[in-house]
């Protein structure tokens, strides 16, 4: 993965959650908590420093910093 992203999302996807990055997507999960906590270990792999989450309508709902 590109070290120079600076955020992951989490977005919904139909009745499913996904986390993407600006090009690709990266996994899916059944609830936003689980694709909450993919986000934040692939980020911490990836050493992207913010995971994004998005409400169901895919507006921003807030940012979380993640300690690489």
């Amino acid at each position: 993965m590109n070290n120079s992203l600076n955020s992951l999302h989490v977005v919904p996807l139909g009745e499913n959650w996904e986390v993407e990055s600006d090009a690709a997507t990266l996994g899916q999960a059944e609830s936003k908590s689980e694709a909450i906590e993919l986000a934040k270990e692939l980020a911490t792999v990836a050493e992207v420093p913010n995971v994004t989450i998005h409400t169901a309508d895919g507006s921003v709902e807030k940012h979380i910093s993640v300690e690489n």
